[in-house]
């Protein structure tokens, strides 16, 4: 089964821009196909290899005037879509430690979702850090642990 990781990067930025920022933000080849742009490891990058992703507009979001439609990376409008063809827990710290040089680099408000189904943590340039308990849910029933701080 094939998982991956999500960071939600919440910026005015276009996707070409935000690909070329985190390219040398993390020392990472950009690869552009007909307007989708690709983010893989490199020689020079401290990632493993295969590692890497898509810079994609964020589609996941569900907001159609319905409160219950809200989710929590809702006004996160780019997203790059992580996977690697290594373990998953290679996965997850290589997913992790994007987030944390993005957030050291950059001030967009940024958050880390695994397989758009579970909350890992959000970055906040005010607040910094906050981590989701095990099992936290993007979606409506887990608002009460998400829903502050959502759209700063």
């Amino acid at each position: 089964m094939s998982v991956s990781e999500q960071l939600f990067i919440k910026t005015s930025l276009s996707r070409e821009k935000v690909a070329k920022l985190l390219c040398r933000t993390l020392r990472m080849e950009l690869q552009e196909k007909s307007q989708r742009f690709y983010l893989i490891t490199s020689e020079k990058s401290s990632l493993p290899a295969r590692f890497g992703g898509e810079i994609q507009a964020n589609r996941f979001s569900t907001v159609n005037g319905e409160a219950d439609d809200v989710q929590a990376f809702d006004g996160y409008p780019i997203v790059f879509r992580m996977r690697s063809t290594a373990s998953r827990a290679e996965q997850v710290r290589s997913a992790c430690e994007v987030a944390r040089k993005v957030a050291e680099f950059h001030d967009w408000p940024l958050m880390l979702i695994h397989d758009l189904d579970l909350l890992v943590a959000r970055w906040s340039p005010e607040d910094g850090w906050q981590k989701f308990p095990p099992g936290t849910s993007p979606d409506i029933e887990d608002i009460e642990l998400w829903g502050e701080g959502r759209s700063k």
